[in-house]
């Protein structure tokens, strides 16, 4: 259900809903994807800093960083002042 809804709350909520998943990676992974993509939207450097910071063992950290690094000109979110 959370797939076909694809928003950042659907798959939280299956990810606190079935925290033993064997499907949990797959819920983070999606998750994480769709945080991205509306800090990329959002455009903003604080977008950015909040995704990196919120969710520290994603999958798309590097894409984060990328976008970090190439739009704002920081190689790492603790660069960044607050």
């Amino acid at each position: 259900r959370a797939q076909e809804i694809n928003t950042l709350e659907a798959y939280q909520e299956f990810l606190d809903t079935y925290p033993g998943s064997e499907w949990r990676n797959y819920g983070e992974y999606h998750r994480d994807k769709v945080a991205l993509e509306m800090a990329r939207e959002i455009g903003t450097l604080e977008a950015i800093v909040t995704f990196l910071r919120k969710y520290p063992n994603s999958q798309w950290q590097s894409n984060a960083r990328y976008v970090l690094n190439t739009r704002f000109g920081y190689q790492h979110e603790s660069e960044v002042p607050n």
